[in-house]
């Protein structure tokens, strides 16, 4: 069968070699997981935090004692996901639904078995962005990297997961101080030159348009007389120093800053004289549209 069996001492050493090889890794188990983690859309308008679990599966291919190890994160409990915007999505992670118990940002055991040839365990890692993150809209991902060792410390298995996120386009805008929806502009006696301003703060992710809509294009109208002379007063308006006409019923400014911008809302009144006793009112409604 060898053309080398005179040589049986060689022959019989080679054979233990080989026995002693099969033996030291003996312990087959598999990660059983997908390449990628897809998380819901993120909005950082929502002022809760969301948990979803990642769940993959350790499959023994024989009897095996395994510890399972997780790296690639930047700090305890928390990775950056890179996507357009430099400063990234930061992601917390944890061992619990309620993200009460970080995972290590070295390798460390998370969990360990001894299984049977054919069991199958599961495990769950929990991730969650961080919230109020207005960082520039688009899809953000980033790998995780999960090893099975044995006892011995040897590799049986590993795997890269990219986590993914899409982070939505969104704005959100607030009358400053009291942060309502409504602000009510009251010049009491009315004056030719009066002026009244309110603040609005505004939070986007991407570009957005400011449209002001005037029902009475631009003017305060008498609320009892509505279809006589002398029933009018002119007004203008300025939104962060720049005017805006609103004799056609809507105008709008396109911004470029991403996060929060406070923008100075300034209205002055035109000429006053010949005026019909009564209450002038105009609404004006704004518009937030990200772009």
């Amino acid at each position: 069968m060898f053309k080398i069996m005179h040589k049986g001492g060689q022959a019989l050493m080679l054979a233990f070699m080989l026995a002693m090889a099969c033996e030291s890794y003996a312990d087959t188990c598999q990660l059983d997981t997908p390449s990628q983690a897809v998380l819901p859309n993120y909005d950082p308008s929502t002022g809760y935090r969301s948990q979803y679990a990642f769940t993959f599966r350790v499959r023994a291919v024989t009897n095996c004692a395994v510890r399972l190890q997780l790296d690639r994160l930047d700090n305890v409990g928390e990775m950056k996901l890179v996507g357009a915007d430099i400063a990234g999505l930061r992601l917390w992670l944890s061992q619990d639904g309620a993200g009460t118990i970080p995972l290590q940002a070295a390798p460390n055991d998370l969990a360990s078995w001894n299984l049977v040839a054919g069991q199958v365990a599961t495990y769950a890692i929990w991730m969650s962005p961080l919230t109020q993150q207005w960082i520039g809209a688009g899809v953000y991902q980033s790998p995780i990297h999960l090893r099975l060792v044995n006892a011995a410390g040897a590799t049986l298995d590993e795997r890269d997961i990219v986590i993914a996120v899409k982070s939505e386009a969104v704005s959100k805008v607030t009358f400053a101080g009291g942060g309502g929806r409504i602000a009510r502009l009251d010049f009491g006696e009315i004056s030719a030159g009066a002026r009244r301003n309110a603040v609005l703060d505004i939070w986007a992710n991407t570009p957005y348009r400011i449209a002001l809509s005037s029902q009475n294009y631009g003017h305060l109208q008498n609320a009892r007389l509505r279809d006589m002379a002398d029933t009018k007063i002119a007004y203008t308006v300025r939104l962060s120093g720049q005017p805006l006409a609103l004799g056609v019923g809507t105008a709008s400014l396109l911004v470029q800053n991403l996060g929060q911008t406070r923008h100075q809302f300034e209205v002055e009144l035109g000429a006053v004289q010949r005026l019909l006793a009564g209450e002038y009112a105009d609404d004006l409604l704004i518009t937030v549209t990200a772009q």
